[in-house]
């Protein structure tokens, strides 16, 4: 049984999100320090014992947390300002129909003219850190 979330401390914004059903274990269960690594405006990267962990959390806009030290668990990630509490879950691994293993080729070649490229903002330096 879930336990319900913990109401959001004076201060702190609350923060319904979305997430990705097999980051269920990790969100539900107990809290447990974490580092923020990197973030853009539905990712998080935090740091989580020796593993980094990608959450892909949909949450309103400049709502995640920035930097610093949080918790994860216990139903979101806690920060001292920001409590992202995880509302609704969806399948990662949507069944798809198959594909020509030449069709996938030519997208792929298609990537960098169509999809725009991503600033590191550090998260490379630190997943260089933990390998």
């Amino acid at each position: 049984m879930i336990e319900p979330a913990q109401p959001a401390a004076v201060g702190q914004r609350l923060a319904p999100a979305a997430a990705a059903a097999p980051l269920a274990d990790l969100l539900l269960g107990p809290k447990r320090a974490a580092e923020i690594l990197g973030r853009s405006s539905d990712v998080v990267w935090l740091g989580v014992s020796e593993w980094v962990v990608v959450l892909a959390v949909i949450a309103p806009s400049g709502k995640l947390p920035s930097n610093g030290p949080v918790a994860v668990g216990g139903g979101g990630i806690t920060s001292p300002r920001t409590q992202v509490r995880v509302r609704r879950w969806w399948r990662s691994r949507p069944t798809l129909p198959r594909t020509r293993p030449a069709l996938v080729w030519e997208t792929l070649q298609q990537c960098p003219r169509t999809m725009p490229a991503v600033g590191d903002a550090g998260i490379g330096r630190a997943l260089a850190c933990r390998s």
